[in-house]
């Protein structure tokens, strides 16, 4: 009986010290399931043709959400992709391959780290309240820098994580205040609405954190 008391109890400690392990994450570690890769279409361009190239590129962008361009700014890009052209570029390949990158740069930005799914973690970044009870704050963005989903574009939605608290707390004053949050993390992917001052807009997050502890901390 004492025996199987014994490691009774030493099963249980073993469980207790697993459950309070708590691994020390940053910005990186949820991205490091994705492997670099070299985009080399570009890398023999000079400054000035990327340059002439991003003139091209603004009107493709606009052309392709519907939005209005001037007649000026056809012409311009017109010009500029015959230089690039009897300079012996082919602009056309060039834009697929951009389409290619953006396009998997998009699958990247969505994919999550599932090594740390369900695990309990600890990690910094600036707090961004999106929930409220009351005065106090429910639900945050974690982000990795100062203004992130203020300004657009927002970051990558495996560079956000949705926190929410058990027990509501105050905001911080400023949004250079640096937040250590310790809690367990999912690979959850959901689209949280945040309100702005010109409204509101759903920010596409790939993690989830029940925060068990948050620690505030003005950065200079």
């Amino acid at each position: 009986m004492k025996s199987f008391i014994a490691v009774l109890l030493l099963s249980l400690a073993t469980s207790l010290s697993a459950a309070t392990d708590i691994r020390q994450i940053s910005w990186e570690t949820l991205t490091a399931h994705i492997p670099e890769q070299s985009d080399s279409s570009f890398d023999s361009l000079t400054d000035e043709q990327m340059d002439r190239l991003w003139v091209i590129a603004q009107v493709v962008d606009y052309q392709a959400a519907g939005e209005e361009i001037t007649t000026e700014e056809l012409e311009n890009a017109n010009i500029e992709r015959q230089i690039l052209t009897q300079e012996g570029l082919d602009v056309d390949a060039l834009f697929e391959a951009r389409q290619k990158i953006m396009e998997r740069l998009t699958r990247e930005g969505e994919s999550t780290n599932s090594e740390i799914h369900n695990q309990l973690v600890e990690m910094q970044g600036f707090f961004l309240p999106l929930e409220f009870s009351g005065q106090k704050v429910s639900e945050f963005l974690l982000v990795p820098y100062v203004g992130a989903c203020i300004h657009e574009p927002p970051p990558p939605a495996n560079q956000i994580i949705h926190g929410k608290l058990d027990q509501p707390i105050d905001a911080p004053q400023s949004l250079y205040t640096i937040v250590t949050v310790t809690g367990r993390m999912s690979t959850e992917a959901t689209k949280p609405e945040l309100s702005l001052i010109d409204g509101a807009s759903q920010v596409s997050v790939g993690y989830q954190l029940a925060v068990d502890n948050i620690q505030f901390e003005v950065s200079h």
